[in-house]
């Protein structure tokens, strides 16, 4: 199905139609099921056996179910938070649920993400465990990481895990494209959610689906990141548009948001202006430093060359080898030996050799 347009998931094209098996196998890589139930309900395509129809409705249930959960333990984080001074700004996949979609269990998401301010980062950390949150053991330090990943089981059984942030990505040529203070002046309130919730303006969203699905993911056409990046453009204003591009240009990341839109358009017919793809195409021949992450097949060590461009001197790019070798101890001790008395030296030279063939594995 890769690169073949579903247009608002139209089930019952007749010059192309789509293979429900093909559409499922991906459906589920891709978690489009609940939206694909939807589409089953106003089309009422015939072509699709019982048992397809059965599964793609009750994942949709399901995801029903579990948006409640989640819901209901988003408002109660945000109220702590809130409580504590911390005033985040929801991104990614449950903000855009509840302001994008018709109706929020239509995008699932496994994580809560927010964004904080560098002033509320410690503060949020020190609330989070007052909220029942814990911490997750992560190697690196401040030049590896730019967030910090929490989990809380609820006595219903359900999983929550945060996300706290406090730069939009974690490598470093896309870390401070954009600011805190920039996308919180240009916010907006979720009032159906919580009187706390708030998440980024239009043209802020649109420059961070399509950053996340190549910082992060390496240019991944994960389905349902597209169709995020489809309803956003297809909402978005004129003036929206033109903020965006502006963005883009300044981030030097046209490249990047280029390629986003350019998979909307093949998978979804997103009505991108031709003008705006073709503004925001030319920066990889622009030199971006961004635009190296559209390059198939890259390796870890292809990732960190291009963090250690990023950095402005010898010193950081030591520290952040320094970061990449020598993870913090509780890590270690969590990571590679839990309840073990083995010595710390013989844990990292351990991890070294075992880990360096990763890093040279193309993607």
């Amino acid at each position: 199905m890769s690169g073949r347009p579903l247009t608002h998931f139209d089930l019952s094209d007749p010059v192309d139609p789509v293979n429900p098996v093909d559409l499922v196998e991906e459906a589920r890589r891709d978690d489009l099921l609940p939206l694909i139930a939807r589409g089953l309900r106003r089309t009422g395509d015939a072509s699709w056996t019982e048992s397809l129809r059965r599964e793609a409705h009750d994942v949709a249930g399901r995801q029903a179910a579990l948006e409640h959960f989640q819901r209901l333990e988003l408002v109660r984080l945000l109220d702590g938070l809130a409580a504590a001074g911390v005033r985040p700004l929801l991104m990614k996949g449950a903000a855009l649920a509840y302001t994008i979609y018709p109706d929020s269990s239509l995008r699932p998401h496994n994580d809560v993400d927010l964004f904080v301010c560098d002033d509320h980062r410690h503060r949020a950390s020190r609330a989070l465990p007052g909220l029942g949150y814990t911490e997750g053991c992560q190697g690196g330090g401040d030049l590896s990481f730019s967030q910090a990943h929490y989990g809380f089981l609820d006595r219903y059984g359900v999983r929550h895990t945060c996300d706290l942030h406090w730069r939009i990505a974690n490598p470093l040529v896309f870390r401070n494209m954009v600011t805190f203070e920039e996308c919180e002046a240009a916010a907006i309130a979720i009032p159906g959610l919580s009187p706390h919730a708030r998440t980024f303006g239009p043209h802020h969203s649109m420059f961070i689906s399509c950053v996340h699905r190549v910082a992060h993911h390496l240019d991944r056409d994960m389905l349902l990141w597209i169709y995020d990046i489809h309803l956003l453009v297809s909402a978005a204003a004129d003036d929206d548009l033109e903020r965006f591009r502006e963005l883009a240009t300044r981030a030097r990341a046209g490249a990047v948001c280029a390629r986003g839109l350019d998979a909307a358009v093949r998978y979804f017919q997103t009505p991108v202006p031709a003008s705006l793809l073709s503004s925001l195409g030319g920066g990889a021949a622009r030199g971006e430093p961004s635009s190296a992450f559209l390059t198939g097949g890259l390796r870890l060590v292809d990732l960190l060359r291009e963090d250690l461009a990023a950095l402005p001197g010898w010193r950081s790019r030591l520290s952040l080898i320094g970061e990449h070798l020598f993870p913090k101890v509780g890590y270690m001790r969590d990571a590679y030996a839990p309840g073990s008395r083995w010595p710390l030296p013989f844990l990292y030279v351990s991890r070294i050799l075992r880990g360096t063939p990763k890093w040279f594995r193309r993607s």
